[in-house]
């Protein structure tokens, strides 16, 4: 999951709607895991379910964190600047 996520996100954080899918993806994962009596991979589909939902408010207040954080520093190299 850190991959995909690092991969997708090298740009700035996931989207909400990356996020969804991955959790998503997951839920169909345990599901599988039901039908195959898989009991390992049922396991690791549902924390990886709550990982990803559990993701989704996090980047979303990163997000806003690196573009205030980005602001600032723009303004601060105005000031400098100009």
């Amino acid at each position: 999951m850190h991959l995909l996520m690092r991969r997708y996100s090298r740009s700035g954080y996931a989207s909400r709607w990356f996020l969804w899918a991955l959790a998503t993806a997951f839920v169909a994962l345990a599901v599988w895991a039901i039908v195959r009596t898989d009991w390992l991979v049922l396991a690791l589909a549902l924390v990886m379910t709550a990982v990803a939902l559990a993701a989704v408010p996090v980047t979303r207040r990163l997000a806003e964190g690196l573009r205030a954080s980005n602001r600032a520093i723009d303004a601060e190299r105005e000031a400098r600047n100009g």
